[in-house]
């Protein structure tokens, strides 16, 4: 089986141990998520006002690349499967802490709008109208992307939201890319309902 090793003190994770692997990447995540918040806050004070947005994700991204790593995974569809697994998990707990798997250059075209960079895509993901919201991925395809290591992932799968008791399906694309320290980042992300 593969096996993930974190950067953090080298503690190595069976592929197969979804609960392990889903609390180390909430914690990783969530530290880092509080980063992101702290400098978002101190920008936000009248000593600050006019300190770029983009300084708080770099906290975030430098974090997030200190605390844990694909380094060791060359899976690609392991990666695509633990990065799905990852994201939709922290998409339905707490949109904002996506932030820290995005960078100033990712883009996100949401039902054909586009939006770039870390804020607006973490703007747009926590805006949209509904409170609780739940996923569930039916299919995933995973290949590589380039030769620099970069992966392109497809999802289909359904989701829940609010009191809706009909679940509506939808498509999702991203690519990831190596950010050069052992760890990815996604680059682009696509996302579209399907109806009928």
């Amino acid at each position: 089986m593969s096996v993930m090793r974190l950067i953090s003190g080298g503690e190595k994770l069976r592929y197969g141990d979804s609960r392990a692997r889903e609390n180390t990447w909430t914690s990783h995540v969530k530290a880092a998520a509080a980063e992101y918040h702290s400098d978002r806050r101190q920008q936000k004070s009248p000593t600050n006002k006019r300190a770029p947005l983009h300084k708080g994700t770099d906290t975030v991204h430098s974090s997030i690349t200190h605390r844990y790593s694909f380094a060791t995974m060359t899976d690609f569809h392991t990666v695509a499967q633990q990065f799905t697994d990852f994201y939709y998990t922290t998409f339905d707990r707490k949109r904002e802490d996506l932030a820290a798997l995005y960078r100033d250059q990712s883009m996100l075209t949401f039902e054909s709008n586009p939006v770039q960079g870390t804020s607006g895509i973490v703007e747009k993901l926590v805006s949209l109208p509904f409170e609780v919201i739940k996923h569930q991925v039916k299919t995933l395809d995973a290949q590589p992307s380039n030769e620099q290591g970069g992966i392109i992932v497809m999802v289909t799968g359904a989701l829940l939201v609010d009191e809706e008791e009909r679940a509506m399906n939808y498509t999702q694309v991203f690519q990831l890319l190596p950010d050069g320290a052992g760890s990815y980042f996604v680059f682009n992300d696509m996302f579209k309902l399907i109806y009928g």
